[in-house]
């Protein structure tokens, strides 16, 4: 048997699906809710935290913006995250993140947006139900939401 997968064709015996291998962070009295799509592979995490690719800048820009420094949210030897810092830091902003997707078909290997095939979402009602201070919500993703959702935040 074979499916079709966003225009690629596959055996069904050769689709392996990921679940999404963290916790929703949402602190208590998050205001604002920041959402990607899924993590990378686990083999290029530096920590065990949203957004873990040394690569990936998100962690730099915050740094930037909040603090005027790249690096604020990087460990001493400069070779990691300091997960425990980006925590507290959006502990006080008031900041939840999670991913829009809770299981995935990996096209290729990589986390390109592009090739992830998103099997199942988060619930967002319910996701809003948790963070009951929540009045913006944030993007990173096409994946995050069906072209015609809508949510009501009340």
């Amino acid at each position: 048997m074979y499916v079709l997968i966003n225009f690629v064709c596959m055996k069904t015996d050769e689709i392996k699906t990921e679940i999404h291998p963290l916790e929703p962070f949402f602190p208590q009295g998050a205001r604002l809710l920041m959402m990607g799509s899924f993590p990378p592979k686990r083999e290029r995490w530096k920590m065990d935290f949203y957004y873990p690719n040394f690569q990936n800048d998100m962690w730099r820009i915050f740094g930037l913006v909040f603090f005027d420094d790249k690096e604020h949210f990087l460990t001493a030897d400069k070779k990691s995250f300091c997960e425990q810092r980006i925590r507290d830091f959006l502990i006080r902003q008031g900041i939840a993140l999670t991913d829009s997707g809770r299981e995935v078909v990996r096209q290729k290997d990589n986390a390109s947006d592009k090739f992830l095939e998103i099997v199942r979402k988060i619930d967002l009602s319910d996701v809003l139900r948790q963070l009951p201070h929540c009045v913006a919500t944030v993007s990173y993703t096409h994946l995050t939401l069906p072209t015609n959702s809508l949510v009501s935040i009340s």
